[in-house]
């Protein structure tokens, strides 16, 4: 476990009226907090917490190299849209989905690596997610 450690420092001033003189400002240290940090490996996605109702898009395999599915678990429903944008905003492909209820799969063996955008919207709703495209 990584630490973060972080000390307050104040300095002082005052003139001096003595000609060459040399004098040294030393700091007053007045805290130091020591911080434990955990650093994951990897950071796929941010979830957000079970319960506060939020609408959860899932992306698999993430990350993908040849395609990827895309579910909304029955958030949306009707015909719609998913759309792939580059962490440009650049629309790269976009499908028009007959029920977006339905799990959806996109191939992306074309696309160059890197993290992309995936939006899902129905007529009334949309939903975001990310992916990222390896090789």
């Amino acid at each position: 476990m990584k630490t973060l450690i972080n000390a307050a420092f104040l300095f002082f001033s005052f003139h001096v009226s003595l000609l060459n003189a040399q004098v040294t400002i030393e700091p007053i240290i007045t805290n130091t907090v020591k911080t434990p940090l955990y650093v994951p490996e990897t950071v796929s996605s941010i979830e957000p917490a079970p319960g506060l109702g939020f609408k959860t898009l899932h992306i698999s395999p993430n990350p993908a190299s040849t395609e990827f599915r895309v579910f909304t678990q029955g958030a949306l429903s009707g015909a719609g849209q998913l759309n792939l944008f580059n962490a440009e905003g650049k629309s790269m492909q976009t499908l028009q989905v007959p029920d977006t209820s339905v799990p959806v799969n996109m191939p992306v063996k074309n696309f160059p690596p890197g993290m992309y955008f995936i939006q899902v919207k129905d007529v009334k709703e949309q939903m975001w997610g990310k992916i990222l495209i390896k090789k």
